[in-house]
């Protein structure tokens, strides 16, 4: 195989000095020349990319291949205005803004729906009952769904001077938004999912009620020692892998920031800012949705949704900043800064310290930063 891996273009970083042991580029399997090496050593006289698409199947017509995809389209405007003036003697600066988007998004998912059948059988050894189960395919195809969303993003921004060039208040305030990731708007590339026969169901929930682990699915994410109305849920009305959520919005939040910026010379800020952050939606989380219909059938499929919103983080920043333009030679150009802030979130939290007993702050939360 390594010989069917050609180095292709030229050297990544070429020239560089000491490059060590750098990538040098990306490399490719070369199609051609693989089929030559291991044709050396298998029959492959049958073997070519005619179906890597589109194949011909038995009954003489040519279908293509499901696939996975993922498309969004955003179209985007965005207005601002800026305005200069004085106030009161102090010079004020600012400017308001406003960015409209269309999001129209495609998902594209590869949806195979498989009938269980319950099977039952007797055990030659011990002449126990019991069931197994076996899988028959019904579908496999393209399922795509296209959503469309729209925002506006207003945001503003303004600066006071009490002291010209020295002292300073700013203000500011934005709509945010961050969009879901490609993965979560699709979801996995397969999805399979699995339903019985209705006929089935009755028979099949007395005896795993009266015979709780009869059945070894060999799926550690599935307790086998439920009861039958728990297993026949858990298990065969039930899709393998997470399909995707088109409809997600993905993060948003208004922020607020305040400041007092003080600048006692031309090297050197100080400044102290209080801030607050208001979740309209959060981060998409997965989630199980134990209803999500199907082909006029209910399924357990995991899924995506978006994150709660109503949170709001509020906390206080100071920042020193300087440069060292008193140093001597290329050293002049370099500086120093600390800043520490702190956060406090309105989201409440079971979870405690086991040490201290105290509560903890929300998941990916601190109550300071430097």
């Amino acid at each position: 195989l390594h010989d069917a891996l050609p180095i292709s273009g030229n050297d990544f970083f070429a020239g560089v000095d000491d490059r060590g042991d750098l990538l040098r580029t990306w490399t490719v399997f070369d199609m051609k020349k693989m089929q030559h090496i291991l044709g050396q050593y298998a029959d492959l006289s049958d073997w070519n990319l005619n179906c890597l698409y589109e194949c011909i199947a038995d009954d003489g017509n040519v279908y293509k291949h499901n696939s996975y995809a993922t498309k969004e389209i955003t179209d985007s405007a965005y207005a601002m205005l800026d305005f200069e003036g004085e106030l009161f003697g102090m010079d004020v600066i600012g400017n308001a803004g406003v960015r409209y988007q269309a999001i129209d998004v495609t998902a594209q998912t590869v949806l195979v729906i498989q009938n269980r059948a319950a099977v039952p059988f007797v055990d030659p050894d011990d002449g126990s009952t019991g069931y197994e189960f076996d899988d028959n395919l019904v579908t496999s195809t393209e399922a795509t769904v296209n959503k469309s969303s729209t925002d506006v993003l207003p945001s503003f921004n303004l600066s006071v001077w009490p002291i010209e060039d020295e002292l300073a208040v700013r203000y500011s305030i934005a709509e945010q938004r961050a969009r879901p990731s490609l993965s979560q708007l699709t979801g996995t590339s397969v999805v399979t999912c699995y339903n019985v026969d209705e006929g089935q169901r009755d028979s099949l929930e007395q005896y795993l009620a009266a015979n709780p682990g009869a059945f070894d699915d060999a799926d550690p994410a599935t307790d086998d020692s439920e009861a039958g109305e728990n297993f026949i849920a858990s298990y065969i009305d039930r899709c393998s892998g997470r399909i995707g959520n088109p409809s997600l919005k993905g993060y948003g939040a208004v922020t607020q920031n305040l400041s007092l910026e003080w600048y006692p010379n031309r090297d050197t800020q100080v400044s102290v800012s209080a801030y607050k952050i208001a979740v309209k939606s959060g981060r998409p989380e997965g989630v199980t949705d134990f209803a999500y219909v199907i082909d006029n059938n209910p399924y357990e499929v995991g899924t995506y949704e978006d994150g709660e919103g109503g949170k709001d983080t509020t906390g206080v920043e100071f920042s020193v900043k300087t440069a060292f333009s008193f140093l001597p030679g290329f050293l002049r150009h370099t500086g120093g800064g600390f800043n520490t802030s702190t956060a406090k979130s309105s989201q409440s939290t079971a979870n405690f310290d086991l040490v201290t007993g105290k509560l903890l702050p929300p998941v990916k939360e601190s109550s300071y930063y430097y």
